[in-house]
């Protein structure tokens, strides 16, 4: 049932939006985690911070015996200022169709999660995609490298579609 979905989903809220934190300010990129879940949903409503979480689990190679997909962070638009609704858009269909390949299960669809924000299906959806990757953690950190550093190399400009490392 939903309603138990979304109880245990804000019993677990702490735990999952530490889990993210941990994993984004490699990213030099900190979700607020405060009461203020409206700002929550705006951190994450452009992709980019999901694209992250993506990229330090698998990197650009994936790992696919773990179910962690390749990511392209060249397929994602970034921008300093407020990016326009179909970059945005493009953001997280493509996110979304990594976290499904993934095994994610997705409360929204792509136009659902940018129309309805929802502060009780949003934090359903973080601990969706925190469920499916928490094991896989450990594993990532240990099996590429210095991932900090190679998260630290992305340069965000003023101006969209610039990623580069």
């Amino acid at each position: 049932c939903h309603v138990c979905a979304i109880k245990d989903a804000w019993q677990s809220s702490k735990e999952t939006l530490l889990w993210f934190h941990n994993i984004l300010t490699c990213f030099d990129r900190e979700p607020p985690i405060n009461n203020d879940f409206t700002s929550l949903y705006e951190f994450f409503r452009d992709g980019v911070a999901f694209a992250c979480v993506l990229f330090w689990l698998g990197g650009s190679n994936g790992v696919p015996e773990r179910g962690l997909p390749s990511v392209d962070l060249s397929r994602l638009y970034v921008s300093r200022n407020r990016l326009r609704l179909r970059h945005i858009r493009s953001n997280i269909r493509y996110v979304f169709e990594l976290l499904r390949d993934a095994g994610v299960e997705l409360i929204w669809t792509c136009d659902e999660f940018l129309s309805f924000p929802d502060d009780d299906f949003f934090m359903l959806q973080l601990q969706n995609i925190k469920k499916q990757f928490c094991f896989s953690e450990g594993f990532a950190k240990g099996s590429s490298g210095n991932r900090t550093f190679t998260s630290r190399s992305i340069f965000f400009f003023h101006t969209t579609l610039f990623i580069h490392f």
